[in-house]
C-alpha cells in the first residue's frame, strides 16, 4: 500500500493554522490460516503553520517575543499492527524528526463478535504544529507541546444494513512536554436508517448528538498551554445522510455528510496567553460536514481510492484529500 494525504487546518498563521502532509508506505501478510492480519507501516510527516501573526491577540512561548519565521516540523512515524475479527493493537512513535517524540499505540476488544468494543489508546492531538509536534520559545530555547491523549472508551452498536443505534462513552488525560496536565470526557449517541434503495446504491439517514467536555482551556500557545481545541462544553446535534454507490465497471464511490447546530464554550484561559481579554467565549453555529470516496479495482491486484473531506466542527474549518494504491499478491 502507498498513499499521501493533504490536510489543511483555519486558524491564525503561525499558532493554530495548520498544513498537514502525510505519506503512507505499508506492507501486510496474513499470518496462520488466515485468522490474523500483521501489518508494518511508516508515514512520513511535514507541518507547517506560517510565520507567527504579529497583529494576532496571542502570545507564543515565554509570552515576549514572536518567531519571525515560519513554524515548520518534520520527520518519520512507524507502527506495527495486529488485526483479528474481534481484536486489533497496533504500538508506534510520533516522527523522528519532531522536537517532542511519544510512544504511541492502542487495543481494541470486541468479545463474542458482540455489540460491545472496548478501547484503550495513546494517540497524538493533530490540532496544531505546538500540540502535534512541539515547539520552541524564540527567548529561553525551551521545548514545550507535543500533547498525547491517553484514556479509553466503551461502544455500543446494534443493527444491520436497514438500521441501527450506537452510543459511546470516552474519557482522556492529556499531557505534553512543559504542558498543564489536563482531562476530557466525551459522549456519542445516533440511530441510523435505509430511506431508499435502487439498482444504482442506498441512501441512508440518521440523527446524531455528540458532547464534549475540558477541564481546562489549552486552546492557546505560552508555556503550559497545548495550542488544541479544548472547550469547557461542547455539544453538536447533526444529522448524518449518506449515498453509498454500487460498482459500476469496478468503480464504487460513497458521498456522505451531515448538517445540524453546534454551540462551544470557552472557559477562561491561563493568565497571560493573550494580550487583551480573558478567552471566555460562547458561539453557537450551523455545522456540516462532505465525505466523498471513489475506488476503483484496476485489476486483479491492482486498486487505487482517493477521498475529499471538509467540515467546519469545533470550531475551525478543515479540509483534507488524498489518494492509495494497493497491490494483493493474490486475487
Amino acid at each position: 500500500l502507498a498513499g499521501g494525504v493533504v490536510s489543511s487546518h483555519s486558524g491564525t498563521a503561525g499558532f493554530d493554522h495548520l498544513q498537514d502532509y502525510e505519506g503512507e508506505l505499508a506492507a501486510s501478510t496474513v499470518l496462520g490460516i488466515g485468522a490474523a492480519r500483521l501489518s508494518v507501516i511508516t508515514r512520513p510527516v511535514m507541518l507547517q503553520s506560517g510565520v507567527p501573526d504579529s497583529t494576532s491577540n496571542y502570545r507564543f512561548g515565554s509570552g515576549s517575543t514572536l518567531p519571525t519565521d515560519t513554524q515548520f516540523a518534520s520527520g518519520n512515524s512507524a507502527s506495527l499492527q495486529l488485526a483479528t475479527r474481534d481484536f486489533q493493537a497496533s504500538i508506534g512513535t510520533s516522527p523522528s524528526g519532531f522536537l517532542v517524540r511519544n510512544v504511541l499505540g492502542s487495543v481494541s476488544f470486541r468479545p463474542l463478535s458482540g455489540p460491545f468494543t472496548f478501547n484503550v489508546y495513546r494517540n497524538s492531538q493533530k490540532d496544531s504544529l505546538l500540540s502535534y509536534a512541539g515547539v520552541k520559545d524564540p527567548d529561553t530555547g525551551q521545548v514545550w507541546g507535543g500533547v498525547v491523549a491517553t484514556g479509553g472508551s466503551l461502544q455500543y452498536a446494534h443493527g444491520g444494513a436497514t438500521s441501527g443505534y450506537y452510543a459511546s462513552i470516552d474519557g482522556q488525560k492529556l499531557t505534553g512536554t512543559n504542558v498543564t496536565e489536563n482531562t476530557r470526557v466525551m459522549g456519542n449517541a445516533g440511530a441510523y436508517w435505509l430511506a431508499y434503495s435502487n439498482g444504482y446504491g442506498e441512501l441512508k439517514v440518521g440523527a446524531n448528538l455528540t458532547a464534549m467536555h475540558y477541564a481546562l482551556n489549552e486552546r492557546y500557545f505560552t508555556i503550559g498551554q497545548g495550542g488544541y481545541f479544548s472547550p469547557d462544553a461542547f455539544l453538536l446535534m447533526n444529522a448524518p445522510i449518506t449515498w453509498q454507490g454500487r460498482s459500476i465497471h469496478n468503480t464504487s464511490y460513497m458521498i456522505g455528510g451531515s448538517i445540524g447546530a453546534q454551540s462551544i464554550q470557552q472557559a477562561a484561559a491561563m493568565p497571560g496567553s493573550l494580550i487583551t481579554g480573558t478567552g471566555l467565549e460562547t458561539t453557537a453555529g450551523a455545522s456540516y460536514d462532505l465525505h466523498l470516496k471513489v475506488a476503483h479495482r484496476m485489476d486483479a491486484h491492482w486498486t487505487l481510492e482517493g477521498f475529499l473531506d471538509a467540515n467546519n466542527a469545533r470550531q475551525y474549518a478543515d479540509t483534507s484529500t488524498g489518494f492509495t494504491a494497493r497491490y494483493a499478491s493474490r486475487p
